[in-house]
């Protein structure tokens, strides 16, 4: 119960503040004349400032005291009690003013309204109710001895134990791709930073010590120097700086002579160090403690473990490594091992479906498992399980570890981010939430109240409370509903703040009820793609402040756009959709004023579709001329606009914080506004536009394109998107244009024949896609990274040519390429021998392709680093060549895509042990694979379709591929007519495997006993087998998470829930599909 009361301690903490805050200013009570009622609630006040001066002492001793905790709860309720009392009278307050300004009467309260009597009569009562009971608590506080706490308090959470460097590495399941990863990272050199730095970041308990453990016992004969450090919440210089040291700082206590020693030892040196548990946030500490650390060898790392994405900002170099739970296979084995000494249940069969719901309780957190696995080592009485299973994770005692562990990131939180993180405590586990849903929540509760003289919203303090939570690891990075319409009786809900209807996919409307409610400020309506219209009594809801869509109703009784004038606070996201010059006055778009909706930051402006309503031309330039928001704008969306032309707002270089623009599907547009004056624009979509055939100097500003002096164009520019213009030809670019431009992407534009921009020093994406006529690319093209040619391109015989590389000295040779994909492309030449790939190329993707080309591509080792290459749509290819194989020894993914002809590998293939995965599909001819069989070392397998596979699986010699954990066999062919699989002495398949997908195997008839020997398997996946009739008797395997059978008609009936034959031996599988997607779910990670 402790994490529950140090929840229920912020939260009261918080409340209390907020209350004394309210009290603190009458303005609810401007109108209220009852002297009384008022020294009543200044009486509050002065209870409310004694009460919370001893919380602090409270919500410790609440964690052993009874009579503390109830008196705590006691207070709790009466602080919401409280709360709602003040809320009443704000909202009382609130209705009267809007009924006084409607009827232009006072807004006092006439005594001789019976309305008004009953509500100062119920109040006076709730008031002096709560008084009494307010002078009773803060009687008691002194009987329990609760004192008020000088100066910052300290958690009383048990200290951690340090950790050493040591590890028993046969205890360590399930991270094998993590530490593979940080060791590429520490085998890479960076030469830009003074110190390299490896950020290890995951909440408490999830294992980044055991991670740095497993690391450095793994690199440390790479490195000369290694060290450990447990560093702790003290972030202490002097005693780091003397650990790394070693023995080498006995006898010397000198902050100063210990780091000049420390930096004698390194210097020139190539060393590993890991800062364990690292929470410091001051950077000029950091500062301080690297200083010695920049005189190593080249190659030198620090590895850091952390809880904190703050932390990783001031120290890291690299990008962090986020370290994911563990996988619930990895979990029960590490689970077993702690409770019975042994990875399998052989022994304990009858234990085993408890640990694994045990183990699905612990949500792939290492340090639970350890700790349950500890509490159970050597009971192995059932009940005994039954008694952990059954608990609460809470309720373990403090020796365990566990609490500490994570309780110590909760008492880090200042007390109005423990109050928001509380509240989540309420929400369903494995509920996943965006950002702004949760904002809202709490903006509900009361939660985000803004201080005086802050200039900070609501909404952005909200979103600070998030990000401050995200980045100490206490969120993790990760919808529709059946709602039709809402009751009128939503109406009732007087004091309502947030309503979110995010996400309700079936609601078609809103009650015009909603009008009443006068508190409202978040309404959010986004992803509601039912909804028709919104009532015009929303247009009453003048505290709005978040309302992401508007839908403008084409009848009587929906909103208008004129109705936009009353909700003059709203900000962030408004798109208003439906507008239509059928159904609008000209006018009204003035008195919208969106010019005077300054926090708006994110506008959209969508016109009906042709099909919708007819367009008139003039009409909706008139109207998209009015519409001119503020020129504080951030984003502009605007879509199915009917006239020939934009206003001249759009793109005014006024609009001086605008950073993302689209313009889409707007037809009849014949020429593009200027834009390229936009200073801070960084994405922009141009799509849709039918009539426009050229793009030059209106583009721009004026006469940019022949030679006048005016400033660098789109100087901000980073990602620009042409796509769907069917007429477009020319395309004029000047000098100095998109000089940070990172993304070009330009879609279907069949009739553009090129002028590409040429210069363009920062482009490192190039996507161009169904441009049959395009004949030239850049000719600058130094900071390529990927450049994708796909279904296009008729006109663009070469690609080395048209970049100029072989002829022009001047031009800048791709040199950091790493991806290049070519498809579609029948007249291009990949590349000339005489000009080979750049070294740095990773991953390519090229289509039709012969024999002879491919052993012209591989000739020259010029592929150091080529790691990806996936070969497609090349009908004249008959094999792959032998000697040109062994150039790729850095290969990890070979692909073989629609080859008809391929008819074999090369026998080469075995040796190629880097390979780690490997894709075959829709290659007819192919017979047969090497006959040393495939590479060791895979990972992943896919055979698909290839019908003249002849080859039997037993010969594939799979049983030799020792890592292979996902295997994919679809498709008709020889190989595939079994009747059985797989073997029954499980021979044929490794047993690493966790993943197995077989389809169309017209002739299997049973799954074998031999699918029992793979321990590790974790889902498989059985489609279209007409003739499966039969499970083995023996069961599945028990690592089994998920069953999926499709198309198995015989099969279908014998798995059915409760009543099938073989239900008994599924129903354990976390989650079973049959069929129509029919899912049984009883386990926590579905796939």
């Amino acid at each position: 119960m402790e994490v529950v009361a140090s929840v229920g301690g912020a939260l009261l903490s918080e409340s209390l503040k907020l209350l004394i805050e309210k009290l603190g200013s009458h303005d609810f009570l401007k109108y209220f004349r009852q002297a009384q009622v008022v020294a009543e609630l200044n009486s509050w006040a002065s209870l409310l400032k004694k009460i919370y001066a001893v919380l602090d002492d409270a919500e410790e001793k609440q964690m052993t005291s009874r009579l503390v905790s109830i008196w705590a709860t006691e207070l709790r309720d009466l602080a919401y009690d409280a709360e709602d009392v003040l809320d009443s009278f704000a909202t009382e307050q609130l209705q009267r003013k809007i009924k006084a300004e409607t009827a232009s009467a006072s807004t006092s309260f006439s005594a001789i309204n019976p309305r008004t009597l009953k509500f100062n009569a119920e109040m006076v009562s709730k008031v002096r109710e709560i008084t009494v009971r307010l002078q009773k608590i803060s009687a008691e506080k002194n009987h329990l001895d609760l004192k008020e706490i000088v100066g910052t308090r300290l958690p009383t959470t048990a200290e951690r134990l340090p950790t050493t460097s040591l590890v028993n590495e046969s205890k360590v399941y399930g991270r094998d791709e993590d530490w593979l990863g940080i060791l590429e990272l520490l085998r890479a050199n960076q030469t830009d930073v003074d110190v390299s730095v490896i950020p290890i970041i995951g909440m408490g308990g999830l294992g980044k010590t055991t991670l740095a453990q497993l690391v450095l016992s793994r690199a440390k004969s790479e490195f000369d120097v290694i060290a450990w450090v447990s560093v702790g919440e003290d972030f202490d210089v002097h005693r780091i700086t003397k650990t790394i040291l070693g023995s080498d700082g006995s006898g010397c206590n000198d902050l100063n002579s210990l780091q000049e020693k420390l930096k004698e030892k390194l210097s020139g040196k190539k060393f590993l160090i890991v800062l364990d548990d690292v929470w410091n946030e001051d950077y000029q500490k950091w500062v301080l403690c690297r200083a010695p650390l920049e005189t190593g060898a080249l190659g030198s790392k620090i590895l850091v473990t952390t809880r904190n994405s703050s932390v990783s900002s001031i120290m890291g170099t690299f990008p962090p490594c986020l370290l994911k739970e563990l996988a619930f296979n990895d979990c029960l084995h590490l689970f077993a091992d702690h409770a019975l000494g042994t990875t399998a249940f052989t022994a304990h069969s009858y234990l085993e479906e408890m640990a694994k719901e045990i183990v699905k309780r612990c949500r792939g957190l290492p340090l639970a498992i350890k700790a349950l696995g500890g509490m159970l080592r050597g009971k192995q009485n059932p009940k005994q399980w039954e008694e952990v299973l059954y608990s609460k994770i809470w309720d373990l005692p403090e020796t365990n570890g566990i609490l500490p562990a994570l309780r110590l990131s909760y008492h880090h939180l200042p007390s109005n981010l423990k109050r928001c993180f509380g509240y989540c405590a309420i929400l369903p586990k494995d509920m996943e939430f965006e950002e702004d849903e949760l904002v809202l929540m709490w903006l509900a509760e009361g939660f985000l109240v803004q201080r005086k003289h802050s200039e900070k919203s609501a909404k952005n303090l909200g979103h600070k409370y998030f990000h401050d939570l995200l980045s100490r690891s206490f969120f993790q990075q990760a919808n529709g509903t059946d709602i039709v319409g809402l009751s009128e009786l939503v109406g009732e809900l007087f004091n309502l703040q947030t309503l979110r209807l995010h996400g309700c996919q079936n609601l078609v409307k809103l009650p015009r009820s909603i009008g009443n409610l006068i508190n409202l400020q978040w309404l959010d309506n986004s992803n509601t793609v039912s909804l028709q219209e919104l009532p015009a009594e929303v247009a009453k809801l003048t505290n709005l402040t978040i309302l992401p869509k508007v839908l403008v109703g084409k009848g009587g009784n929906g909103f208008r756009i004129v109705d936009l004038k009353n909700l003059s606070q709203l900000q962030g996201k408004l798109h208003i959709q439906g507008l239509c010059s059928n159904f609008m006055n000209i006018q009204d778009a003035e008195v919208a004023d969106l010019k005077g909706k300054q926090d708006l930051d994110d506008l959209g402006l969508e016109w009906c579709t042709d099909s919708q309503c007819s367009h008139d031309e003039t009409v909706e330039v008139k109207v998209l001329n009015l519409l001119r928001p503020h020129w504080k704008l951030k984003k502009l969306s605007i879509k199915f606009y009917g006239g020939v032309k934009f206003p001249v707002w759009v793109g005014d270089p006024t609009f001086a914080a605008m950073v993302h623009l689209e313009l889409l599907n707007c037809r009849k547009i014949r020429s593009v506004p200027l834009l390229g004056q936009l200073s801070l624009l960084t994405t922009l979509r141009l799509s849709g536009m039918d009539k426009v055939k050229e793009i030059g100097g209106e583009f721009y500003g004026n006469n940019i394109c022949t030679g006048s002096s005016l400033p660098c164009v789109f100087p901000a520019l980073e990602t620009l998107c042409i796509e769907d213009m069917p007429e477009w030809e020319k395309w004029s670019c000047p000098t100095e244009c998109f000089p940070k431009l990172v993304e070009l992407t330009i879609r279907n534009c069949p009739k553009l024949i090129g002028n590409l921009p040429n210069s363009l020093p920062c482009l490192q994406r190039l996507n161009i896609r169904g441009c049959q006529q395009m004949a030239d690319l850049p000719e600058t093209l130094a900071s390529l990274s990927a450049l994708s040619i796909t279904e296009c391109c008729d006109s663009l015989k070469s690609l080395i040519s048209n970049m100029n590389y072989a002829d022009n000295r001047n031009a800048e040779r791709p040199s950091q390429l790493e991806e290049l994909t070519i498809s579609g492309c029948s007249s291009l030449t990949i590349l000339p021998s005489t000009c080979p790939f750049p070294g740095s190329l990773k991953h390519l993707s090229i289509c039709s392709l012969t024999t002879q080309s491919l052993e012209d591509l591989l000739h020259h080792p010029v592929l150091p680093q080529l790691t990806e290459l996936s070969i497609t749509h090349s009908p004249e290819l008959e094999r792959f060549p032998e000697r040109e194989l062994l150039v790729l020894q850095t290969l990890t993914r070979l692909r073989f895509f629609f080859c008809e002809n391929l008819r074999s590998l090369p026998n080469q293939l075995p040796h190629l042990t880097s390979l780690r995965l490997l894709e075959i599909i829709l290659c007819e001819s192919l017979e047969s694979f090497p006959e040393g069989g495939l590479p060791l070392n895979l990972i992943m397998l896919t055979i698909t379709n290839c019908k003249s596979l002849k080859q039997p699986i037993s010969d594939w010699k799979l049983n030799r591929l020792t890592s292979l954990k996902r295997l994919s066999i679809v498709g008709e062919c020889p190989s595939t007519q079994v009747a059985s699989f797989p073997d029954d002495e499980g021979l044929l398949l490794p047993t690493s495997l966790t993943f197995i997908h077989i389809a169309h195997f017209s002739e299997l008839k049973s799954i074998s006993k031999g699918l029992m020997c793979l321990n590790c398997l974790e889902e498989l996946v059985i489609w279209h087998c007409p003739k499966l009739r039969s499970l083995p008797d023996e069961g599945l395997p028990p690592s089994l998470g998920c069953l999926k059978l499709y198309e198995c008609p015989l099969l279908k009936p014998k798995c059915a829930k409760q009543k099938g034959e073989y239900w008994p031996i599924i129903h354990h599988i976390p989650c079973v599909a049959i069929d129509t997607g029919e899912a049984y779910s009883y386990g926590w990670s579905d796939p």
